[in-house]
């Protein structure tokens, strides 16, 4: 929702007597209660001492905020008309972390994420595939 206070004379900083001049921050942003709700979920697992594995989903959803005045939602996907339609977004990860040695991980992972509707908006694309693998020694 927006806030309380719109700040007409400026937005106080952490240092004393310095503002952001009026007009530079957005406060009024959501004339209609923005909701986004987020779930998720996991487990890792230790198949040996030296090896383990984990797995994630995760999931947002969120409301219509677009206020009325503004027209009504149009287009799917990355051509949404709006950040502030409703929409979606889901992804699952998996990774491998091997312990050759003490102090030592070798793993690797990836993780896939879809995004629809209002959350799509301003995406190149509706699916990202993430990998990674890494080397990490601790002292």
């Amino acid at each position: 929702m927006n806030p309380s206070d719109d700040y007409p004379n400026g937005f106080p900083t952490i240092a004393e007597g310095i503002f952001v001049p009026p007009g530079a921050v957005t406060s009024n942003a959501y004339d209609v209660n923005r909701v986004l709700n987020t779930v998720w979920t996991g487990a890792r697992y230790s198949v040996w001492s030296n090896l383990d594995v984990a797995a994630g989903v995760y999931y947002r959803t969120q409301n219509d905020y677009l206020p009325p005045a503004n027209g009504a939602c149009t287009g799917t996907g990355i051509n949404i008309s709006s950040s502030k339609c409703a929409g979606s977004t889901g992804a699952v990860s998996f990774l491998i972390d091997y312990k050759p040695v003490n102090r030592v991980d070798v793993y690797g992972g990836v993780m896939v994420s879809n995004v629809w509707g209002g959350l799509a908006n301003g995406h190149l694309y509706t699916q990202n595939v993430d990998p990674t693998v890494g080397l990490r020694i601790r002292f």
